[in-house]
């Protein structure tokens, strides 16, 4: 099973029997159902996929007490273990979507989803409700 970078959204810990993300720094995790749901619960924040089973969080913290940027040290730390950039500072989610779990997925789709680079018009009245305005059928 492939580990990812996860953050909690909150202050606040997750624990499982034989891993936890802490509430104030990102963790090396197994991909677990209890991590899915919290996920698609909000309480996770997925930062990197797809990492070699060989990547601990031990190492992962001492890449973060080392830089000085979190950002860099996530990136440099899912480099070394053939990981991939999960969120905005990865141009496509939906490249990995292979890798992602069912909640990742979801969020990939979302994130990818083309934009309209049109604004929408100014000069165009707002929608109107052909109905009546007391109720009254």
């Amino acid at each position: 099973m492939s580990k990812s970078i996860v953050e909690t959204t909150g202050s606040f810990e997750l624990v499982e029997p034989n891993q936890s993300v802490p509430y104030n720094r990102p963790a090396v995790v197994e991909q677990t159902h209890f991590l899915t749901v919290r996920q698609e619960l909000g309480q996770v924040r997925v930062l990197a996929v797809g990492l070699d089973k060989e990547a601990t969080d031990v190492e992962f913290a001492q890449y973060l007490k080392d830089s000085e940027d979190q950002t860099l040290a996530i990136a440099a730390f899912a480099e070394k273990y053939q990981g991939t950039v999960y969120g905005d500072s990865q141009p496509s989610a939906a490249s990995t979507v292979a890798e992602l779990t069912p909640a990742q997925k979801r969020a990939a789709a979302r994130t990818a989803a083309p934009k309209s680079d049109t604004p929408p018009a100014t000069d165009t009245p707002p929608p109107t409700d052909a109905g009546t305005q007391d109720g009254a059928a």
